[in-house]
């Protein structure tokens, strides 16, 4: 185990800011309207795909490009829901909510979703 120094870290922190100074910024960002006007780097492209649940508070795509959204609180009792995009047209045949709790994190590993409360840490098998 390495033990971090408060003169170590701030020595990498100020290397590294100057290493990414120095690199300097050739991204061009832009604007785009519609998709809340989130600023993306060129080349890159948004589409709003679901509005009206609430507040995201993580994000997981599965591999069949299912959305899983972990919501900051309860939308009619639910803190987790499901976007499936069948037909691949940028807008949702079906919105599942599940999961009756808030909490912090969402992440998908082999080919399941895991999911934490404040307390607990829940694993739901894909299909």
């Amino acid at each position: 185990m390495v033990k971090l120094t408060c003169s170590y870290f701030l020595t990498c922190c100020l290397l590294l800011s100057s290493f990414i100074a120095e690199a300097g910024d050739t991204t061009k960002i832009r604007k785009t309207a519609d998709a809340g006007g989130l600023v993306l780097p060129e080349n890159f492209s948004s589409i709003k795909v679901v509005n009206g649940l609430g507040r995201a508070r993580h994000i997981a795509v599965a591999a069949n490009g299912d959305i899983f959204v972990k919501l900051d609180k309860l939308k009619e009792g639910k803190g987790i829901y499901r976007v499936h995009d069948g037909n691949s047209d940028g807008k949702p045949e079906e919105i599942t909510g599940f999961g009756n709790y808030i909490g912090t994190g969402i992440a998908i590993k082999n080919g399941y979703l895991y999911a934490s409360s404040n307390s607990e840490v829940f694993r739901y098998k894909l299909d």
